[in-house]
């Protein structure tokens, strides 16, 4: 196994075989998380984020009671209600870069997984516990606080909003079998069975058609949010440009083709065979995709410019139909 971190950090990254990362998390006695542990944790998943050798990855604890016990009580205490905030904000980013990134995450729970703790594994794509003796919940309304780490948010979307609101309100923590009754928890093994369990998850989403994988993850997360249309419009655009693992030899010629067209003298973006893309570029491969000529475009970073009457006779994409105004 290759470490890919140094000893030093509360937060590691080790590279599994078969395109599998693990993220340990080593800060005892509890794993509570301060600054630290939260910068360690983002560049953990910057680190899987660029790696593209890598294609899933699993939270797993160093410690052997505990996953999280949430934030550091102590450091909150003593530092000023900015700094709290500003810790707030940032724990809030980190989680949500997680759930944006094209790559499956696994948080594998075999301790006491509570507060900020249960949080960050609810921003992970799945969650693996082991049978045992320990807890999970968000007590914080037992201390007289809000779960401020995304559990008023994440938990509801996760297993409904009345459910959410029992624990939520009461703090009660759950064992492992009554976590993975609610939904809380997707896959309850024996407690030898946890890593390689969720290894070998990681281990089938990583050796898959991971372009398709990512898509499919984004647009299922972001398109929950979105009214309907705007969600199948998100789907056209992840669904146009064919996955290279899946594609068979005419897609992928098919591809090539489509990367080498051009409209109005210039690229169709999306094309190409780009691994990953960002939202803005993603939103104008959709504009431009002969199925959506009907919608016309909504901002000038997607509008296509006017030709001349004299270009018309310039290749288009097949379907399409010429924007060009006569004057």
């Amino acid at each position: 196994m290759e470490q890919a971190t140094t000893s030093t950090k509360v937060v590691s990254v080790s590279k599994e075989p078969d395109g599998v990362a693990l993220i340990h998390l080593n800060r005892p006695p509890a794993n509570s998380y301060d600054r630290g542990f939260i910068d360690d944790l983002n560049a953990a998943i910057d680190e899987i984020r660029f790696d593209e050798s890598i294609g899933a990855a699993v939270l797993i604890s160093d410690l052997p009671k505990f996953f999280s016990a949430g934030a550091d009580i102590g450091m909150f205490r003593t530092v000023t209600p900015k700094a709290r905030a500003m810790t707030i904000l940032h724990m809030h980013e980190v989680l949500l870069k997680m759930e944006r990134t094209p790559k499956v995450f696994i948080a594998a729970i075999g301790g006491h997984c509570l507060g900020g703790g249960l949080e960050i594994s609810l921003a992970a794509d799945f969650r693996f516990a082991a049978e045992g003796d320990y807890r999970l919940g968000v007590p914080e309304v037992t201390l007289g606080l809000l779960p401020g780490n995304g559990g008023t948010q994440r938990l509801p979307r996760l297993i409904g909003r009345q459910k959410a609101m029992e624990l939520l309100l009461t703090g009660k923590p759950l064992d492992p079998a009554s976590a993975a009754g609610l939904g809380v928890v997707d896959r309850l093994v024996a407690p030898d069975r946890l890593r390689p369990e969720a290894v070998a998850f990681a281990a089938a989403l990583a050796g898959g058609p991971t372009v398709a994988i990512g898509e499919i993850k984004l647009a299922a997360k972001q398109g929950v949010e979105m009214p309907l249309e705007s969600a199948l419009a998100l789907e056209r655009g992840g669904s146009w440009p064919p996955s290279p693992k899946s594609a068979s030899p005419a897609g992928k010629a098919n591809r090539a083709s489509c990367a080498s067209r051009t409209r109005c003298g210039k690229p169709i973006l999306g094309c190409g065979g780009c691994r990953y893309w960002c939202l803005c570029l993603r939103w104008s491969a959709w504009f431009q995709h002969p199925l959506n000529r009907r919608y016309p475009p909504v901002s000038p970073a997607t509008r296509l410019p006017r030709r001349h009457p004299s270009s018309a006779a310039q290749s288009c994409p097949p379907g399409t139909v010429s924007r060009s105004t006569s004057t």
